[in-house]
């Protein structure tokens, strides 16, 4: 009985023996693909934080781009008005020539109301 018990202490033995090297095995074989995947990870994030740059100075040019549309409007708002008061101006000068034109016009004689004199 005693040998039947050493024969299967020593297969036990040689079983966990195995058991012991395949999880060996597959432990290596898990950290290899951890460390494939970790660096993989990392080159995607690289990637990843590059377009993030590229994307924060889109962005900013974007609101730059916003800011200056906007003071564009408004000057471009003050252009109008002014030139709307030049133009209104610029009309009242003008109505002002034809009115002055048309009093001339009508205070000066004609040919027709100048009395011929003969020399």
């Amino acid at each position: 009985k005693i040998a039947s018990l050493k024969k299967n202490l020593k297969s036990h033995d040689r079983v966990r023996k195995v058991d012991l090297e395949l999880y060996e095995i597959k432990s290596n074989e898990l950290s290899t693909k951890l460390a494939e995947q970790n660096d993989e990870f990392l080159q995607l994030k690289k990637i990843f934080d590059s377009y993030q740059r590229r994307l924060d100075r889109s962005l900013a040019k974007l609101e730059e781009s916003r800011k200056s549309l906007i003071q564009n409007k408004k000057t471009f708002s003050k252009r109008t008005k002014d030139l709307e008061v030049q133009r209104i101006c610029y009309k009242m000068a003008v109505d002002s020539l034809i009115e002055l034109v048309d009093s001339v016009i009508h205070r000066v004689p004609t040919n027709s109301s100048i009395p011929e004199t003969r020399d």
